[in-house]
């Protein structure tokens, strides 16, 4: 049976493979959104990529949280 590692070990572990890589800084990442909703102010989505036949091939959760969506929605007209 495989050990287990917390989260934050898992997030550590993926922030210093960005961080080692050069050109992962600050970059622009296209996606389509799905299910955005807005609850208690943060807007929730999915960011999903699809192939060439429409078939899903990667799906990400985001958040953006009140204190910075209530500047966007103004500034975008996010509904």
């Amino acid at each position: 049976m495989q050990e287990s590692i917390s989260l934050f070990d898992l997030n550590s572990r993926i922030s210093g493979v960005l961080t080692r890589e050069a050109g992962v800084r600050n970059v622009w990442v296209t996606a389509e959104l799905s299910d955005v909703s807005v609850r208690r102010g943060h807007c929730y989505m999915e960011l999903l990529q699809k192939d060439e036949n429409g078939v899903q091939v990667a799906k990400a959760r985001g958040v953006i949280w009140a204190s910075s969506y209530a500047q966007l929605s103004r500034d975008f007209s996010i509904s």
